[in-house]
């Protein structure tokens, strides 16, 4: 059984992280970084109540849109985790911050602050918003992925 989950080969990975996103301005070593932050938490959603994870349950080889899930999962959760890292003002972190203010001449306008009251400075300020949002975002992506036995990979709570 091929487990297109595991994060042995980021190169595959990154290239289709720069296939849907384009990159956005994260390179190949920072996507290494922050998917294995991904997949731990990609491992927590798909965990159930009794302890098992059930990523080890996909059949990726005869159910090609799992591993394409799977995949864009991990896409998407190192995503968010460059975003919120954006808001948190990790150094080296290169995440879109937006505009937060424009001058012409004599006149200023103010906006909000980049990120402010949004889901991903939330989640830079509060490890419980974090978890919230990227567990949201997993189950968002893999709601309809089923076990070889039938069950939901990521279970409703």
């Amino acid at each position: 059984m091929a487990n297109a989950y595991r994060i042995a080969d980021n190169g595959a990975f990154y290239a289709e992280y720069v296939a849907l996103f384009g990159g956005e301005s994260l390179g190949e070593a920072g996507f290494s970084r922050l998917a294995s932050e991904a997949e731990m938490t990609l491992r927590s959603a798909a965990t159930g109540v009794d302890g098992v994870c059930r990523l080890d349950d996909l059949d990726t080889d005869t159910d090609p849109d799992a591993g394409a899930a799977i995949s864009r999962c991990i896409c998407e959760l190192v995503r968010a985790l460059a975003r919120i890292e954006g808001n948190a003002g990790i150094a080296g972190s290169t995440a879109y911050t937006g505009v937060a203010s424009v001058s012409a001449g004599g006149e200023r306008i103010a906006f909000r602050a980049p990120g402010s009251g949004d889901a991903f400075a939330r989640a830079a300020a509060d490890p419980s918003a974090r978890g919230r949002l990227l567990y949201g975002i997993a189950t968002a992506v893999l709601r309809d992925l089923r076990t070889r036995g039938g069950l939901p990979l990521i279970a409703a709570v």
